[in-house]
């Protein structure tokens, strides 16, 4: 049954592959304490980290909550997008974008990155919003240095990307330092070089977003990065903003892998 508040979008150009409904957490936060109970299966990949649940944000349910309806939504949600690559032969950055603030998409972004880096390839997590980055908690790891210094040449690359603590593969460039511009950085040509030589580098490259409400910035990377995946939130986005971003998102370049509406 449909939530009362979920939309429909516009039939876009590009034929979305995936319409997934990523479900409420707060049962499955609520379970967390007797998940001390349940045994952890050895071949899980990340089953060390996961028996170290104090140190886990309670957002990170993919991680925190490995064998939850929730987890599996986004494993689900994870071969989607690698058989749509595949089938459109776009491989490329995947861009999280949402109209407003709240509706999740730095969830979207964080546990999704955790997904794919079950599969055992590297995976980087860019969080490009400049403006109220968030990466650094969800993952728990220092703000910076980070993309705002390597886009003002400051830093390079290589000292800014970590490595996740304790998840294998997981890597986070997040935000840096505020930046008194942060359009004219993620334009630049620096954001563009930035993502072919990650992309040289790593299997998966997701790039958290501004919201576009706040500016074309989310835009931009859509374009920057190639392909790009919407989120909306139950009760919170609403369907004229949300209809005119997918069209304006269907004239670009940028090739719509999708889009997720969040029950959370």
């Amino acid at each position: 049954m449909k939530h009362p508040h979920a939309f429909d979008p516009p039939e876009p150009a590009t034929p979305f592959v995936e319409r997934r409904r990523v479900r409420d957490v707060s049962a499955g936060r609520a379970l967390a304490t007797r998940e001390r109970d349940r045994p952890e299966p050895s071949h899980y990949p990340l089953a060390p980290y996961v028996n170290a649940r104090a140190a886990i944000h309670h957002d990170l349910v993919a991680l925190a909550l490995p064998f939850s309806d929730q987890a599996e939504e986004f494993r689900s949600l994870r071969t989607e997008l690698v058989q749509s690559a595949l089938v459109s032969q776009r491989p490329g950055a995947l861009a999280v974008v949402s109209q407003d603030e709240g509706d999740g998409k730095s969830y979207i972004a964080a546990n999704l990155a955790v997904s794919f880096s079950e599969l055992g390839g590297a995976v980087l997590v860019i969080d490009a919003d400049l403006r109220r980055p968030s990466q650094h908690e969800l993952l728990q790891m220092p703000m910076g240095p980070g993309l705002a210094e390597v886009l003002c040449g400051q830093v390079p690359e290589s000292d800014a990307v970590q490595a996740v603590a304790g998840i294998a593969g997981l890597h986070l460039l997040a935000a840096g330092r505020s930046a008194h511009d942060p359009l004219q950085l993620l334009q630049g040509p620096r954001m563009r070089l930035l993502l072919e030589d990650a992309l040289a580098r790593f299997d998966h490259v997701i790039v958290d977003t501004p919201a576009n409400a706040g500016g074309p910035d989310a835009r931009v990377l859509a374009v920057q990065a190639g392909r790009v995946l919407v989120v909306g939130r139950s009760g919170h986005t609403r369907v004229a903003p949300l209809r005119k971003l997918l069209e304006q998102l269907g004239r670009s370049p940028a090739a719509i892998a999708g889009v997720v509406l969040n029950d959370r």
